[in-house]
């Protein structure tokens, strides 16, 4: 909804979304509306595990405080704790999200703890 964000396909079945979320109840607001949006088309998907209609599982990098710390690591590393957190809520059943959270005080590691969202 602003002119900053951005929305793109990444890979075959992947898209990446780029936006800004204050806090934590910002973030689980947009993490509810994509759930909803999702939800309301009633696409049909018969030969899915998780559900008879699409559904969609996706792994979130939250930047949760800007600074000069954010210059110690290139665009790539941000991505790879989304694609990180994307896997954990496939492995986890699919139709679910995970959420990484990128802090000055939480350094970033190969394997990620993720904190799944409600819902």
């Amino acid at each position: 909804r602003r002119t900053d964000e951005i929305a793109a396909r990444f890979g075959g079945e992947e898209f990446a979304l780029i936006m800004e979320a204050e806090d934590a109840t910002a973030l689980n607001r947009i993490r509810q509306r994509m759930d909803e949006a999702i939800h309301s088309l009633h696409i049909r998907h018969d030969y899915s595990p998780a559900s008879k209609e699409l559904t969609v599982s996706y792994g979130i990098a939250w930047i949760r405080d800007s600074g000069p710390w954010l210059e110690e690591y290139e665009m790539k590393v941000w991505l790879r704790a989304a694609d990180a957190a994307l896997y954990e809520a496939k492995a986890a059943g699919r139709n679910c999200n995970m959420l990484q959270i990128l802090s000055r005080d939480v350094p970033l590691t190969e394997s990620p703890v993720l904190q799944q969202l409600p819902g």
